[in-house]
């Protein structure tokens, strides 16, 4: 589990490992801003998955919404409350 505080910085840590990214801000948008398409959000979503040990439910959750922003991204996490 992660602690809250460091979900921003695992965040962060995800998009420099998969795409290169020094900084990204929670108002990008995934596909307009840092144009990532669907394969890469598809990595994206399997590499969040394992680092916090989560699985999104397509059938539960809006992923178009979740995954519309870093920070709708961060948000979703935290209320998960996968952190101690």
């Amino acid at each position: 589990m992660a602690a809250i505080e460091n979900i921003n910085k695992e965040l962060s840590d995800i998009f420099e490992k998969l795409f290169k990214f020094k900084k990204v801000s929670p108002n990008d948008c995934l596909q307009e801003d840092l144009m990532l398409n669907s394969i890469d959000l598809i990595e994206l979503q399997v590499k969040i998955e394992d680092t916090f040990g989560m699985r999104f439910d397509p059938m539960d959750n809006d992923l178009p919404a979740i995954f519309k922003t870093v920070g709708s991204l961060d948000a979703f996490l935290k209320e998960l409350k996968i952190y101690e």
